[in-house]
C-alpha cells in the first residue's frame, strides 16, 4: 500500500506533466525516448523494462543531448554493467540526476521494474527539456 502511494506521488509530480503529442504521460515519455534514441546502433526502445536493461538507451539519451559527456562509439551491447554505470555516473555528476537504479539489479532481473525505470527516465526528460527551455545546455537539444 505504501509503495502504491509513493508511485501515485511520483506519477503525479514527475511523470504526469510530460506531454508529447497529446498522449498519456507514459506513452509520451516512451515516444520521446524512441525519437531521441532512434539513430543509435543497438538501441530499440519498445518499453520501460527490457529496452533499458543493457544501458545503451540511457547512454544514447545522454549522448543525444550532451555528446561531450559520453563517447557512444566505444560502448558495447555486450557490456551492460559498464554501460549502466557510465550512464548513471554521468547523469549524477553532470546532469544532477540522482542514481536511483542499481545496475546489478537491472542486469540480474529477468524483467526490471517498469515504474522504477520510467521514474528514472522522467528525470532525463525533465533535465533535458528544462535545459532546452532555459538555455543551460552547452549544446542545443535537437529533435
Amino acid at each position: 500500500m505504501t509503495l502504491g502511494m509513493i508511485w501515485t506521488i511520483i506519477l503525479r509530480f514527475a511523470i504526469q506533466d510530460i506531454s508529447v503529442e497529446e498522449m498519456t504521460a507514459k506513452e509520451g515519455l516512451l515516444l520521446w525516448c524512441q525519437r531521441k534514441t532512434a539513430p543509435y546502433k543497438n538501441v530499440n526502445v519498445q518499453n520501460f523494462h527490457l529496452s533499458f536493461k543493457d544501458g545503451l538507451a540511457f547512454c544514447a539519451l545522454i549522448h543525444r543531448h550532451r555528446p561531450d559527456l559520453i563517447d557512444y562509439s566505444k560502448l558495447s551491447k555486450d557490456n551492460p554493467l559498464e554501460n549502466l554505470n557510465t550512464a548513471f555516473d554521468v547523469a549524477e555528476k553532470f546532469l544532477d540526476i540522482p542514481r536511483m537504479l542499481d545496475p546489478d539489479d537491472l542486469i540480474n532481473t529477468p524483467k526490471p521494474d517498469e515504474r522504477a525505470i520510467m521514474t528514472y527516465v522522467s528525470c532525463y526528460y525533465h533535465a533535458f527539456q528544462g535545459a532546452q527551455q532555459v538555455g543551460h545546455m552547452k549544446k542545443p537539444i535537437t529533435d
